[in-house]
């Protein structure tokens, strides 16, 4: 997580509070403009959007109930932003970001194209500062189509989640000086931009962190640069590392700090002891404090092997559900409170760990899996669907790349899936995955980025698999693999007619199993699929589908599979991974309850 302090949000932007860290974040949030359907030249400044609806971010193009859940929300929207900036703001460096939009944004500011980004789940920027005015109205327009595209994933239509639409995740701008320390998308360096923290050497007595941050120099003539990197308790009560350097930087040019600080002693992070630090970032001229940026990070160690994953050269059991980002009424547009919560319910239900099926989630997901001790598998979107055509191809591998630069710091992130979920990709695509990974998060000792994919288990690190798909004999065949059991406990108990799909009221739909009797079939199946898996000699880490109901991709009604409805109740099926829990863990420490009693 990477935190700053924030202006107060709104039409008009201030720049209240640059001069204590050098930055300001301003929250674009609120007072937007919103419009169904396609209008002419509405990225215009001119456009009337005065009888346009008046949202705030994040926003779903319509309301999600059990009546309209399974229409896919397919169509052109456009979204308009009016704002003034303060003129002392003027020849400071000013990036717009946009953490998720719904699937193909342009974005205009003042009329002048920004650019194009093609992929609902990733974050992107632009470098706004030639095109903002300071001496009167701006106007920001966005046009969103959420219709499937063949040329950028997920590209299909139907797929077994929802085409939420919408401007869904936070919208904010930073204000810098010229001398500034980079954003990691909108700066496109390999392995590199922004604050990237590995740990190449952990252990309980000492452990090195890493901090590669790069700097860029706009302002005209060569700076010298001091960029000074602290590691911060938890409490903030005390500096545990420190590194200092000075670097001249030439104008127009970017420069890679790369410091190594040692922690004694180190509070190490784990799905039990989610043990977190800030590390600040200071880049300071002749003294003065000319940007910050803080990031929350978690020390740790990650190595899979055949009988599961290692935290800290501990075998921890990963006990796991997937999870689609979509909640009752508001589609995917989901508060970060509202996800810190929900993390927070699941993480007591018994969950360590969680598959982010199938794409990867808001920013706000990562920080409160760190937060709380839940272990990520963070995939690449897509399902059923790959297209070898290298408009899609090339696509997925800049979202690939933008996920990992923008989630590597987060100490929740044990493995990454850069693979097309049940999609017949072709060997050639996943080795350049896999080696993109790898080049984007080099290994250095115990810091490394480990793939998985469903296919072609002899090129990712981990296979991933499923009962309907023969995990166990892809297990068999690679012997000394570490496997995922990607999803269970769902399809392998009936396909469409699973006797695990059930709602908490009986005869709630026609043709759904439900009340007390279904739920404790859905128990017996998830029981029996849990001990098998259990059983295995490689059993490391399992995730069962799916956490909650949710829209499915082909029927009229929701996919009742989760162990809780849509609206978050739970089912029995919470309750039996509850009961599954050490009796001896006690996480009240990290704001949560534990133990086995429901």
């Amino acid at each position: 997580m990477t935190l700053s302090l924030f202006a107060l949000a709104g039409p008009s932007v201030s720049a209240a509070g640059t001069d204590d860290s050098g930055r300001t974040v301003i929250s674009f949030n609120n007072d937007w403009r919103f419009y169904s359907g396609d209008w002419p030249d509405a990225q215009t400044p001119e456009t009337d959007d005065s009888q346009w609806l008046y949202v705030n971010a994040p926003h779903s193009t319509i309301q999600y109930t059990p009546e309209n859940y399974f229409h896919e929300d397919l169509g052109i929207y456009w979204y308009r932003r009016h704002f003034t900036m303060d003129p002392s703001m003027e020849g400071q460096e000013i990036i717009l970001t946009f953490e998720g939009a719904m699937q193909e944004a342009t974005v205009w500011l003042n009329g002048e194209k920004l650019g194009v980004h093609q992929g609902g789940y990733t974050e992107f920027a632009f470098d706004i500062s030639d095109q903002v005015k300071f001496d009167g109205e701006n106007v920001l327009a966005v046009r969103l189509d959420t219709r499937p595209n063949a040329s950028f994933a997920p590209g299909k239509n139907n797929p077994d989640f929802q085409y939420f639409g919408g401007l869904y995740r936070d919208v904010y701008v930073t204000v810098t000086g010229p001398v500034y320390i980079t954003n990691a998308i909108e700066s496109d360096t390999v392995a590199g931009g922004g604050v990237f923290l590995t740990s190449p050497v952990v252990s309980k007595e000492r452990a090195t962190v890493n901090a590669k941050t790069e700097v860029e120099n706009l302002s005209g003539s060569d700076a010298a640069v001091t960029l000074r990197t602290e590691i911060i308790d938890e409490d903030g009560a005390s500096v545990v590392a420190k590194a200092e350097d000075t670097q001249t930087v030439a104008n127009n040019e970017k420069y890679s700090f790369k410091q190594d600080l040692t922690v004694s002693n180190p509070r190490l992070w784990s799905t039990n002891t989610p043990e977190l630090y800030t590390v600040r970032t200071t880049l300071l001229m002749d003294g003065a404090v000319k940007d910050t940026v803080e990031t929350t990070y978690g020390i740790r160690k990650v190595e899979w092997k055949r009988d599961g994953c290692y935290i800290n050269d501990e075998r921890v059991e990963l006990v796991g559900v997937n999870l689609h980002s979509e909640s009752y009424m508001v589609g995917n547009a989901q508060s970060n409170d509202a996800i810190f919560a929900e993390i927070k319910r699941l993480r007591e239900y018994g969950f360590n760990f969680i598959r982010m099926s199938h794409y990867p989630h808001d920013p706000a997901f990562y920080e409160a899996c760190d937060r709380y001790g839940v272990a990520v598998l963070d995939c690449l979107a897509g399902w059923q669907n790959f297209s070898n055509t290298d408009a899609f191809k090339n696509n997925t591998y800049e979202q690939m790349r933008d996920q990992i630069r923008v989630n590597r710091n987060h100490a929740c992130v044990v493995a990454w899936e850069p693979s097309l979920n049940e999609s017949d990709f072709n060997a050639a695509w996943a080795q350049n995955m896999h080696n993109l990974v790898k080049e984007e998060y080099p290994e250095v000792g115990d810091s490394k980025a480990y793939t998985s994919g469903w296919k072609f288990w002899d090129v990712f690190d981990i296979g991933v698999g499923t009962p309907q798909a023969n995990v166990v004999g892809d297990a068999s065949k690679y012997s000394k693999k570490p496997v995922i059991v990607s999803e269970y406990g769902d399809w392998n108990f009936g396909g469409f007619d699973s006797t695990t799909r059930v709602t908490r009221e009986p005869q709630h739909y026609p043709d759904a199993k439900g009340g007390d009797e279904g739920m404790l079939v859905q128990c017996d199946n998830i029981q029996s699929s849990f001990a098998f898996n259990r059983g295995q000699s490689w059993y490391g880490a399992t995730a069962y589908w799916d956490y909650a109901d949710y829209a499915g991709f082909d029927e009229d009604k929701l996919t009742f599979c989760g162990v809780v409805d849509v609206a978050r109740i739970p089912k029995f099926g919470a309750y039996f991974f509850q009961s599954q829990t050490d009796p001896k863990l006690d996480l009240s420490e990290y704001g949560l309850e534990s133990g086995p009693m429901v």
